[in-house]
């Protein structure tokens, strides 16, 4: 609010689309319009962390043991072998560029940064936005990949409680139309 000194446009994938929904709700004269693409269906946010979830994040919050599992979760390899079962539609010098910006942003803050992916781990990022949703008046684009299997059931969820949603189909593009 202080930094900024205006409504901030939000741009989010994934799992995060919750956060910044949550946000924009509890704070609706900090934000401007929110793009979400390929967001989590809101009934796949309302589940609750199930006990092995909640057992494995209480174990990555041991220092050793968790900085020793991210470490080995977040390597070059990993990365390699999570995006080469993506089919992305590129190159491999396109892969390996982004292997490398993943393998970067998944070790800036050093040690700390397993606590994001511990987040998502115990899907402790999983909130119920279908109040919020209802709430909001800000603009809402959900873009989505036109081979995304459940993508069109996700943008009928999001508009029977936010009608104002608008969407924008990415044509032969799948769950990560900003990655093709």
């Amino acid at each position: 609010k202080k930094i900024i000194g205006k409504k901030t446009d939000i741009v989010t994938s994934g799992a995060s689309s919750s956060i910044a929904v949550m946000a924009a709700a509890s704070s609706p004269d900090l934000f401007g319009s929110l793009i979400m693409i390929t967001p989590e269906s809101p009934d796949e946010m309302i589940r609750r962390p199930r006990p092995s979830q909640i057992a494995l994040s209480r174990l990555m919050m041991m220092p050793l043991i968790g900085t020793f599992a991210y470490v080995l979760a977040s390597s070059r390899l990993m990365i390699d072998q999570t995006l080469g079962q993506m089919d992305l539609g590129r190159t491999d010098r396109d892969r390996d560029d982004m292997a490398a910006a993943f393998w970067e942003g998944a070790h800036l803050g050093g040690p700390d940064a397993r606590f994001q992916f511990l987040s998502r781990l115990g899907a402790y990022t999983k909130i119920n936005v279908i109040f919020a949703l209802k709430k909001l008046s800000n603009p809402i684009c959900i873009i989505y990949g036109s081979e995304d299997p459940q993508a069109e059931k996700t943008l009928e969820v999001y508009k029977h409680f936010s009608p104002m949603i608008r969407s924008l189909k990415i044509q032969n593009t799948k769950k990560r139309p900003h990655l093709a």
